[in-house]
């Protein structure tokens, strides 16, 4: 619970500690005292934005500091360990702010430095406030929903897992980029091979053409020595001396027709096949076109098979995740159906018992459920219907509830539901109300402070008198400044602050 609020430089506190009790904590006062400034305080407390409209004016910084004590099993120890924040349970946790003009506000948890964050997380374990804006927030289809399912206990978490659905490439363009390199049934160092191949045929096809020309010149060549031969021959026989000279031009023709012979066999050896240069050319060119439609080497078009398999296989496999996930939702979003139907039935009678209670003896609660598409909490609609008077047609809240039936409402909801919190704040939920409704309100607070710690502002002497520990808030001027004080009343005070709130005297 909260048992200390030490407030400095806030609104129009210059500073004070509150001390709170166990039981049902009542704080009254006039318009205007500095209610405010308490309620805003413990909301910064909780986790709420703390901007700084609450400094007091002329200051540089405002302080607020609450100390708790929880139980040993609260959540908020386990919270705090987990984020490094050093605790011991038997100790009390202290919490301040700090919020600056000119400087970043500050936060600590156990005089250690923290986060936002952490804080709220760990105030849903410390307490939970009430003001007047959370009636309307109850009109809320959503906010109805979550109370029928904090009150029946709903475990959503199966449900909400099969919500992370995984994330699925089409099959369609895997299939159809893999059918494209299995088409070409590739084999490994097919490229590297197909180029030796085509450079080879290439330079036979070469070779074919000059060797024919060769060899045709080669034979034209000696057809002419022939003449040469004979005519140095003649010139030998005139002349002995000139026999050499016959002798190199014979070697020189029977060189020729020994080249002619040689080239002829070498021809002869020379193979070339244009269809499979043809096909050589056309294989290649269809590897080219995939290599650049994919954009990859002739390597990884081979390892590219294999991840396009494996990907395909993985598409398939969360496919069949997907539609099962879609299955198992549809049957746990049924579930929850029935559950929330069997908790509506109980909690709308067990609001309108508490609505009885509350001076309304003729109201009638309906819990209303309708299906719509599956959404994160499933697949109902949850509207509170609301049959204020004998004879009237049962209205969603939301329509046609007043503010006082409201307060009711949601007051009968914290009677009914286990707090899940050690502390309540309620700030003035009794407004809109008066009469033997306020007496009523202020007994029920009474029995709820039994359990569980009750601060509630109050402007009802009805409410007031219920009260374990009354806490005056009154406001006076010094020096030109006004001044917010909070004092704790004693039994003469007490009756004489319940006499002003009655109106029998001045304040």
């Amino acid at each position: 619970m909260l048992t200390s609020l030490r407030l400095q430089n806030v609104i129009l506190v210059d500073a004070c500690t509150i001390e709170f009790q166990h039981g049902l904590n009542i704080i009254t006062g006039e318009t205007g005292a500095g209610k405010s400034a308490i309620m805003h305080s413990i909301a910064a407390l909780l986790g709420a934005r703390a901007d700084t409209s609450l400094i007091r004016k002329d200051c540089e910084y405002a302080l607020i500091e609450g100390i708790f004590d929880l139980p040993l099993i609260s959540p908020a120890w386990s919270l705090l360990d987990e984020a490094g924040i050093r605790v011991d349970p038997q100790e009390p946790l202290i919490i301040r702010r700090e919020i600056a003009l000119s400087k970043k506000s500050r936060l600590w948890i156990q005089s250690q430095a923290s986060s936002l964050a952490l804080l709220c997380d760990i105030s849903n374990h410390l307490a939970e406030q009430v003001d007047q804006g959370a009636s309307q927030i109850l009109k809320s289809p959503q906010a109805q929903l979550h109370l029928l399912d904090t009150f029946g206990k709903h475990d959503l978490n199966p449900y909400q897992a099969t919500l992370k659905v995984p994330s699925t490439k089409p099959i369609q363009p895997l299939q159809a980029e893999l059918d494209e390199i299995e088409d070409l049934s590739l084999q490994d160092n097919e490229e590297e091979l197909l180029f030796a191949e085509h450079s080879r045929l290439a330079n036979n096809q070469a070779l074919n053409e000059q060797c024919t020309h060769l060899i045709e010149a080669l034979s034209k060549l000696t057809s002419q020595f022939q003449p040469i031969k004979r005519l140095s021959k003649s010139l030998t026989q005139l002349d002995p001396s000139l026999e050499e000279n016959e002798k190199l031009i014979a070697s020189a023709l029977c060189n020729l027709q020994e080249a002619e012979r040689e080239y002829s066999h070498y021809f002869d050896r020379l193979e070339f096949c244009q269809g499979r240069f043809n096909e050589i050319e056309l294989r290649l060119s269809e590897i080219n076109r995939l290599k650049r439609k994919i954009s990859c080497s002739f390597e990884d078009l081979l390892t590219r098979a294999d991840d396009l398999k494996q990907q395909i296989e993985t598409a398939k496999n969360a496919e069949q995740t997907r539609s099962d996930l879609l299955k198992e939702r549809k049957l746990l979003a049924n579930a929850l159906t029935e559950q929330r139907a069997a908790s509506a039935k109980i909690l709308s009678n067990a609001l309108t018992e508490q609505l009885h209670s509350l001076n309304m003896p003729k109201a009638q609660v309906t819990i209303q459920m309708s299906q719509t598409p599956l959404t994160s909490t499933g697949q109902d609609q949850i509207t509170f219907l609301l049959a204020a008077n004998p004879g009237e047609a049962a209205i969603p809240i939301q329509s046609c509830a007043s503010g006082g039936e409201l307060s009711r409402l949601l007051l009968a909801l914290k009677l009914i539901m286990t707090a899940s919190t050690p502390t309540l704040i309620f700030d003035e939920i009794d407004s809109n109300i008066g009469g033997q409704t306020a007496t009523l309100i202020g007994e029920k607070l009474k029995a709820l402070g039994q359990n569980t710690q009750v601060i509630c502002i109050t402007h009802f002497p009805q409410v007031a008198r219920q009260a374990d520990h009354h806490l005056q808030i009154t406001k006076s001027e010094e020096r030109g400044r006004t001044l917010t004080l909070v004092k704790e009343l004693v039994a003469l005070e007490r009756k004489s602050e319940i006499e002003r709130m009655m109106g029998l005297v001045k304040s």
